[in-house]
């Protein structure tokens, strides 16, 4: 049975999985980190498109 972690809900047939861990804490959407002087980050943009295919 798929499994949502973002909102600890049990999936259906309209959850599309888009990642897989062990645990749901390793599941993050979007994690990461900077390295690098403060004023050097010009910022982060995030898109996610699904299609259907066949």
């Amino acid at each position: 049975m798929p499994f949502d972690p973002t909102n600890n809900l049990l999936g259906g047939t309209q959850l599309i999985r888009v990642g897989v861990a062990r645990d749901p804490d390793q599941a993050a959407p979007v994690a990461g980190s900077w390295y690098g002087e403060p004023q050097a980050y010009a910022g982060m943009a995030v898109e996610v498109r699904v299609s259907r295919v066949g």
